[in-house]
């Protein structure tokens, strides 16, 4: 199967996050580093293979003190198509990546709880067979107080964990994640233009190494498809991300081509399925 084309570097000005950082890209911008003999014949070779580069890049990570397994190094090298350099230089800045090491407790476990965005387990895409997130974005509620975490942070990295959770194997990474987000009575007041950047750019890859090849936008409102998605949201994004983006019905969801036969037994209640939560 053919993987397309992950997202790059694209964002036109820096996100900021929840706790008033800028979002750590996994893209790689204009500075270059000195390369090796080895590392250039690596990358401008097309008949190196990938057991070779990801041995290559795990010998990088021991000589670094990077604590990434072959999993995550192959993980890497999938959304970065399997080019050495920038495969490294994304490695090397996010050893630290705290997003790539979330675990259910606390706080992010409060948050799953709330079934706001949880992976469809069994359902897979007609076409790649990918595995599917799901995102009720009527449950969002910036206004909720009960944790002392900022919301958004929390809505981010219940996402991020979701994405991991779906990017275990080296065939998760190679087909990708498609993404469904119901917006059925979504609230205008519920879904700020923040919090909804904070969503898309994570799935564009600004957090964690998971191609999102489909991203199914079901039953938004008026308000949200003229002015927050064509007007605010769309310019932002990369084409090739954007090409990725339907806004259809529910009715598209359940009889269209994006989903495998089927589909109705793994989707929940709230999209037409008989799945009870």
């Amino acid at each position: 199967m053919t993987m397309k084309a992950p997202v790059r570097s694209t964002i036109k000005s820096p996100m900021k996050s929840p706790l008033g950082k800028t979002l750590r890209r996994l893209s790689i911008g204009s500075t270059q580093t000195a390369t090796t003999e080895e590392d250039s014949s690596l990358s401008s070779s097309p008949a190196h293979s990938e057991k070779r580069l990801v041995k290559a890049l795990l010998e990088y990570c021991a000589s670094s003190g990077i604590a990434f397994s072959k999993e995550m190094v192959y993980r890497f090298a999938y959304f970065y198509e399997f080019d050495f350099e920038r495969t490294k230089e994304a490695i090397e800045l996010n050893r630290e990546n705290h997003h790539l090491r979330l675990e259910m407790r606390g706080y992010l476990k409060r948050q799953f709880s709330t079934r706001t965005i949880f992976p469809l387990s069994g359902l897979k895409t007609r076409k790649d067979k990918m595995d599917v997130c799901y995102i009720q974005a009527s449950r969002f509620d910036p206004n909720d107080s009960s944790s002392s975490s900022n919301y958004g942070t929390r809505v981010v990295e219940n996402l991020c964990y979701v994405l991991n959770d779906l990017s275990r194997t080296r065939e998760q990474c190679k087909r990708g994640v498609a993404v469904i987000i119901n917006m059925n009575r979504c609230e205008e007041t519920k879904l700020t233009f923040d919090l909804w950047m904070q969503v898309i750019m994570t799935l564009q890859g600004t957090l964690v190494p998971t191609t999102v090849n489909l991203v199914l936008m079901v039953d938004s409102p008026k308000w949200f498809q003229t002015q927050m998605w064509k007007t605010q949201t769309k310019p932002m994004l990369a084409e090739s991300f954007v090409k990725r983006c339907r806004l259809i019905d529910g009715e598209e969801l359940l009889t269209g081509d994006y989903l495998a036969g089927g589909c109705e037994a793994f989707l929940p209640t709230t999209s037409g399925g008989s799945r009870q939560e």
